[in-house]
């Protein structure tokens, strides 16, 4: 069957390598010899090798030497060295749509605002996965540049299709907690993926319902500062719109209405795709309700958008990273059944689904695992069955409480959460850590007005995470430690005081990180802390293989600081607090 599989030329260096060592192991598979993984390795360490060079333009991998000095320049502004690409887009999109949108709106023309409509539907999908990283990584600019980094959205967005913050709300702080499961908004399960009328209905309730639905859900999550300010962007943008078009209907209409609308439908072409098949024995699995991309429209124009599987399992994840991570967890993507294509990005599985030409579908999987044992007929079969809806009683049966479970954890970070089900929790620090939320909440209604919270410019506070053992006296010390720091820090910060940091997102979880998450662990501990993270392992790859075998290697309590790539095992509360207050290098 490898013989469905073709390179793409333009495939990005990444992905021929990944498809290139799917393809191969295909073949060994056929020849019974096994699959090899001393190859595997080699593939991840050429990738890892090229971690420091900097990607300047995403049709090309290579760069002219005369642009040195323009990198050098970029690489100052950019979050990330690499990420040069990103301050490229900048200076494309401030060149080019800023400019074309005033002059519609000085002069108006219907080419012209045709063609600007051309221009930002071009634009839109590397723009919006450029916005993607911003919004998980909490900006593309270095912190000198942090205002900039912070305002560029309020202008761009709109431009480009999206109301003001509502991606950050409805993508980071909802999708990524509810996870394609029953209380997503944007969830797949309730829809027969194949049937056009359920995709009307799915983008129906999306375009009309999102502005009130969103909000709602925060109200039910217990998060009503969250569900006003994701309520109040995106009615604010609705009257931003009716402003500039007293200035010009015409142009508002193809400098910000049509966008909008191409934007929208955009959104839930690649989400419909994104989450279109669905394992009903394991609908909660991040490897069996979301799928791979190998191609040149995901990867190369998009920063790795294809990878979906691995940046759910890792949403912090830095986008090149993602083909790296894929093949490091290769054998775990093929033991659980994870679907991986190629030679066709979200819009054409769509669209592909929606005509039920599953044939085409089949032939552009990557079989991995059992399912290389598949005839084109057995993989048909293997499609249609995952994109069946899903009843009420399916979603009873089937999903873990999954809205519970992530309120438990967002209930540490989101102030106000007074009645979340994680005081429930049957750590000695209980008492501790409601008396602390009680704290935090007195604390944001006396000094939070209604406008304050509406129009303050949505920040992401940087995310530590406590990987927490229940009844570990030493874990609840670093948990009552975070929580107080936390608290302190967010009444400096309501009462304009000065502080030697900004507060923090703080997440408490009791559950175990993920194989990539571990990875990223152990990048940031070092060679030296690898045995404090996991019990007796060597070096990285005795690490990943112990924790493999068994979950209970991970040492808690870890605390990991995910912005500044910092990790403290253990309770020793002067390194906590040099984490928490250390500037990021």
């Amino acid at each position: 069957m490898e013989r469905l599989i073709s390179l793409d030329d333009a495939l990005t260096v990444a992905d021929r390598l990944v498809l290139t060592r799917l393809l191969q192991d295909i073949k060994e598979a056929d020849s019974d010899t096994g699959s090899d993984e001393v190859k595997t390795d080699q593939d991840v360490a050429a990738l890892k090798a090229k971690r420091h060079v900097p990607t300047v333009f995403l049709s090309v991998d290579g760069c002219l030497p005369l642009l040195q000095p323009y990198i050098r320049l970029a690489q100052k502004a950019a979050r990330h060295q690499t990420d040069v690409v990103m301050i490229t887009h900048l200076l494309l999109y401030f060149c080019t749509t800023v400019p074309s949108a005033l002059l519609l709106y000085r002069h108006f023309s219907l080419v012209h605002g045709l063609l600007h409509v051309a221009m930002q539907l071009y634009y839109m999908g590397t723009y919006t996965l450029m916005m993607h990283q911003h919004i998980h990584q909490r900006g593309i600019l270095t912190k000198s540049l942090a205002l900039i980094d912070r305002l560029f959205p309020y202008l761009l967005d709109p431009l480009m299709g999206h109301t003001w913050n509502s991606y950050y709300y409805h993508h980071v702080k909802h999708h990524h907690v509810e996870n394609n499961g029953p209380d997503d908004l944007s969830s797949t399960i309730r829809y027969q993926r194949d049937s056009v009328r359920d995709f009307a209905r799915y983008v129906g309730r999306f375009f009309f319902l999102v502005w009130l639905e969103l909000p709602l859900y925060f109200v039910r999550t217990k998060r009503p500062t969250m569900a006003m300010r994701a309520g109040g962007w995106e009615i604010l943008t609705y009257l931003f719109y009716l402003a500039m078009a007293t200035v010009s209907s015409k142009a508002t209409i193809f400098v910000y209405l049509i966008p909008f609308l191409l934007m929208r439908l955009g959104l839930m072409l690649g989400n419909w795709a994104q989450h279109a098949f669905v394992d009903s024995e394991e609908p909660d699995s991040d490897f069996r309700s979301s799928i791979t991309l190998i191609d040149v429209a995901s990867n190369r124009f998009c920063f790795n958008d294809g990878y979906h599987t691995s940046h759910h399992l890792n949403p912090l994840r830095h986008w090149r990273d993602h083909p790296i991570s894929f093949l490091e967890q290769k054998q775990t993507y093929a033991r659980e059944g994870a679907l991986v294509f190629h030679n066709i990005d979200f819009l054409f599985i769509s669209l592909s689904l929606l005509r039920k030409d599953y044939d085409r579908l089949a032939r552009c999987m990557v079989p991995m695992g059992d399912q290389r044992g598949l005839d084109l007929e057995g993989r048909v079969a293997l499609l249609k069955r995952l994109t069946r809806r899903f009843s009420e009683e399916d979603m009873r049966d089937k999903f873990r409480q999954g809205g519970d479970r992530i309120r438990r954890l967002c209930a540490h970070s989101e102030l106000g959460s007074r009645n979340s089900p994680s005081r429930t929790s049957r750590d000695p620090t209980t008492t501790t850590f409601a008396q602390l939320d009680d704290t935090s909440f007195e604390l944001q209604q006396r000094k939070s007005s209604v406008a304050v919270v509406m129009f303050r410019f949505r920040k992401t506070a940087d995310v530590i995470t406590l990987f927490h053992r229940p009844g570990s006296a030493a874990s609840n010390r670093v948990a009552d430690l975070l929580k107080k720091t936390s608290i302190q820090l967010q009444t400096a910060a309501a009462e304009n005081k000065p502080s030697e940091r900004e507060p923090f997102e703080l997440d408490v979880t009791e559950e175990l990180p993920t194989s990539g998450q571990v990875e990223t662990i152990l990048e940031y501990a070092g060679p030296r802390g690898i045995p404090r993270v996991i019990r007796d392992a060597r070096d990285q790859k005795d690490a990943l293989q112990r924790f493999k075998e068994s979950k209970d290697n991970f040492l808690r309590p870890i605390t990991v600081d995910w912005d500044k790539g910092k990790v403290v095992a253990g309770d020793n509360e002067s390194e906590i607090l040099k984490l928490v207050y250390a500037r990021k290098e």
